[in-house]
Formats: C-alpha cells, structure tokens, sequence
C-alpha cells in the first residue's frame, strides 16, 4: 500500500507544476475539447509530457516513475484532466522489468495558480468486455 501511496504522490507532484500554465490562457477561451482543438488542453498536456521526461525520485521503497504518455485531456475554466501513463518499477533490482500503472490527475482552479484535486488509479486491464478498462475515455462534462 505504501508503493501505491508514493506513486500517487509523485503524480500529484508532478502535475501541481503545471497549474501556473493552466491559469495563464483567457477563460473565454477555455471549453471542453478534445486536445487539438484546446489551446489549454495542448498546453497542459505539452507541459505535463515535458514533466514526465524527467524521471523523479522518491526515497520511499527507492521507487523512481517516470510519466510515459499523458492522454485525454480536458479542461474548462475551472478544470482540467488527463491520463498518464507512470513508470512504477523499482530500480534497487534491475531484474525488475518497467512496471506502468494508468492515473487520471485532476487539477482544479485554485489561488494563486492551479493545484491537483485528486489522482485517481485507474485499475482494469486493456482487454475488450473488461469492466473499469484503464484505457477507456472518462467523458466529464465540466461547466454543464
């Protein structure tokens, strides 16, 4: 249980970074599209990939995550999510094959910049007919 809690964390440390960026485009503008279509969304996401080249390091378990892809992001004026893609290995053995784990970090408006609401684990397997799939869209409808 201890991994998974470092894991969450380290997905929240990396994406409360990305609040200063969220903020900084003109509410008017902001409506929930699909990426290409959202000057908010593609930056998020461009700042969060730009994040999740870098490895990051937690002393506990000497677990190191790297995010690998981030995916499905939406946003509107208050909100903004995503998927990411984490590496969770452990390094201390490195027999350890790369271990990923799917996360939907939600970040909120807040003051003075952003900062993440949640991280959710999204469990399942990527196999059609499997419940809870991990790679299925979560449509929210944020402003409604």
């Amino acid at each position: 249980m201890h991994q998974r809690h470092a894991v969450e964390q380290t997905v929240r440390t990396l994406f409360e970074a990305v609040g200063p960026a969220y903020v900084s485009y003109d509410d008017s503008k902001l409506r929930t599209l699909s990426t290409d279509k959202c000057p908010l969304c593609g930056l998020w996401g461009q700042t969060a990939k730009a994040l999740g080249e870098k490895k990051v390091t937690v002393n506990l378990a000497d677990v190191e995550m790297a995010v690998r892809a981030v995916t499905d992001v939406r946003a509107d004026a208050t909100h903004a999510e995503a998927q990411a893609v984490v590496n969770t290995a452990d390094v201390s053995d490195p027999a350890t094959p790369r271990s990923d784990g799917k996360y939907k970090p939600q970040l909120v408006r807040g003051e003075p910049g952003g900062r993440v609401d949640a991280v959710q684990p999204l469990v399942g397997r990527d196999g059609p007919g499997s419940p809870g799939r991990a790679g299925a869209p979560h449509p929210r409808n944020y402003g409604e």
